[in-house]
């Protein structure tokens, strides 16, 4: 079982009024996501050094992104009770994956896409087309090494 430590960053992970897009950081990699605005950020740092963002919104409503392609998203205990045990298996295999589910009335899902796994969770029924686009906004840039 992993350990986690959780560290709220206010100044990597501010939400601001104006802008969308917000960067993850990843490894050698630099992520970006669209997503609305009215979140507080968190970063996970999990004993391997796997770092998972989660964005929290009001209604309970979670967009994870994380560089654990292993296991994918930390906080999504759903995807075992739909899949089973081995679903970490699946995901440790495929280049590409897309997960999903539904548990109390509440939606998730789980994609991965090459070295990083991008998701939501607790998200309500009439939520489902604005969260699945934002998925679809990710895309990345490698750093620059000087």
């Amino acid at each position: 079982m992993k350990v986690l430590l959780i560290y709220i960053l206010t100044i990597a992970c501010v939400p601001g009024m104006s802008q969308k897009t917000r960067k993850f950081s990843l490894g050698d990699q630099h992520y970006f996501l669209d997503v609305s605005k009215g979140f507080i950020c968190y970063k996970i740092i999990d004993d391997e050094h796997y770092i998972e963002y989660r964005l929290a919104y009001n209604d309970s409503s979670i967009i994870y992104i994380t560089n654990d392609d292993k296991s994918g998203g930390a906080i999504n205990i759903f995807k075992e009770k739909k899949y089973g045990k081995d679903v970490s298996l699946k995901i440790l295999l495929n280049e590409t994956l897309d997960l999903n589910g539904e548990y109390m009335g509440r939606y998730w899902r789980e994609k991965k896409e090459s070295n990083v796994v991008v998701g939501y969770i607790n998200v309500l029924p009439q939520d489902i087309e604005k969260f699945n686009i934002i998925l679809s906004t990710l895309r990345m840039t490698r750093r620059v090494r000087r």
